[in-house]
């Protein structure tokens, strides 16, 4: 009984790691080019990459116009 907390955050966490990998090299690595980029850090919350001046480009133009394009409209 004492040990399902631990399990659930444990749980939790290993999910939210799963998932910031699965944004590293099943979607970044499609759109961008692996040499375009860098992971810096990551945790279950937070990915700080660095970016080469056209791989903002390609991002802005494959996913952010995809994305927040039409949030006007």
């Amino acid at each position: 009984v004492h040990d399902e907390p631990i399990l659930v955050g444990f749980t939790v966490l290993n999910n939210g790691k799963q998932r910031m990998l699965e944004f590293r090299y099943d979607f970044l690595g499609r759109i961008i080019r692996p040499r375009s980029f860098r992971a810096i850090e990551m945790d279950t919350d937070f990915f700080y990459m660095a970016l080469t001046e056209r791989s903002i480009r390609v991002f802005q133009s494959q996913v952010y116009t995809r994305d927040c394009g039409n949030a006007n409209e």
